[in-house]
């Protein structure tokens, strides 16, 4: 509640990183999540544009991206005179000279001289661009009838016909379910696509009881490079209807978007069912299957999928009746070593031919070779 725009670069950066830090407090709507981050906006032109723009938590960050924060320009604490006149002389030395006559004090276009010589009558005035003042956005310009940046917040304020703001909300939420740690309410994302690792933010540990361990494992996914994780800790996490004791890998809050994630080290183990549908993610007990053998059949001999017939087929079925032995059916799940076969060659004479040409960096390995 105490954060403010001032310390942010950009409007869009402040709203970004406050919605992160207010998702994670349950029970706040999205009106209040609004508010909280209007309140926050130092500049009143733009909180009352965004008050008045009626925008939830998904568009203020993107309403937010066209304006740009001012330019605070430092206070001179120097209030000595020698430093009055010293700026009063740098403006004289610097002040805007006439390129016709070269004398100071007037412009090209003003110059006396090129009056007299030139019969051409005095440019028009032209307007200041200053003298118009916008009251949606205070930029200077254009009026309110013309502004732009109310145009944009107004057309992305028009709601789609087709847009369903219930079914919005619930698939948002549906990859995140709820679990227990320790007593503590916790939001847990079940990701199929962690490979044999379940993660936990750094600051979250905090809330629970637990001794972290030295690990050393390499990160890949999460961040924009290879991340080392040094430490893991191991939780009993309760969800609805099952409870699993999982080690979990201490990584920063910065590349997590959930507190805990759930990888395949707990998706594949034995008695857990991963079941995904489109409200929600659900761990459940798997019942033992039992395996019932109906009847055994004795199967003679066996059949070929092959176009040949005739003589064809005969032959072919010999030959693999013949080494029955070192055939297999279905699918090998291991690599058959039941034999061994040579090359014969016709003839013994080697074979004498000029060696291809080879690079510094080939030859050097064909040595080592």
């Amino acid at each position: 509640m105490c954060v403010t725009s001032d310390k942010f670069p950009t409007y869009a950066e402040y709203a970004r990183r406050t919605l992160l830090r207010l998702r994670i407090v349950k029970g706040l709507s999205s009106e209040l999540i609004t508010q909280i981050v209007i309140r926050g906006i130092t500049e009143p032109h733009v909180r009352a544009a965004v008050a008045n723009a009626d925008l939830s938590p998904d568009n203020l960050v993107s309403f937010l991206a066209i304006y740009t924060k001012p330019v605070q320009q430092k206070q001179d604490t120097r209030g000595s005179s020698n430093h009055l006149v010293r700026k009063r002389a740098f403006n004289q030395r610097n002040e805007s000279k006439c390129f016709h006559c070269g004398q100071a004090g007037h412009k090209n276009f003003q110059c006396p001289k090129r009056k007299k010589l030139d019969s051409t009558p005095d440019p028009k005035p032209v307007a200041k661009p200053h003298s118009r003042l916008c009251e949606f956005c205070k930029k200077p310009g254009h009026t309110e009838a013309n502004c732009f940046a109310k145009d944009r917040a107004q057309s992305r304020n028009e709601r789609n016909v087709n847009l369903c703001s219930e079914r919005l909300e619930s698939t948002r939420s549906s990859d995140i379910t709820s679990a227990v740690v320790q007593g503590v309410p916790i939001d847990v994302l079940i990701d199929s696509g962690a490979l044999n690792v379940s993660l936990i933010s750094d600051s979250v540990l905090k809330h629970f009881t637990c001794q972290p361990k030295p690990i050393k494992c390499a990160i890949k996914g999460i961040s924009d490079r290879e991340l080392e994780a040094t430490s893991y800790v191991t939780l009993t996490i309760e969800f609805s209807e099952i409870s699993v004791e999982v080690d979990l890998v201490v990584v920063p809050s910065k590349c997590m978007t959930t507190p805990i994630i759930i990888g395949t080290d707990v998706l594949n183990r034995d008695g857990i069912t991963y079941v995904r549908t489109k409200d929600g993610q659900v761990l459940t007990r798997s019942e033992p299957k039992v395996r019932e053998v109906c009847a055994v059949e004795q199967i003679d001999g066996f059949t070929v999928n092959t176009p040949l017939q005739g003589e064809q087929l005969e032959s072919l079925m010999q030959v693999l009746t013949m080494f029955s032995e070192f055939l297999i059916t279905g699918t090998a799940a291991t690599t058959v070593t039941t034999g061994s076969m040579d090359i014969r060659l016709k003839d013994e004479t080697p074979v004498a031919y000029r060696p291809y040409r080879l690079s510094h960096q080939e030859k050097v390995k064909v040595r080592d070779y």
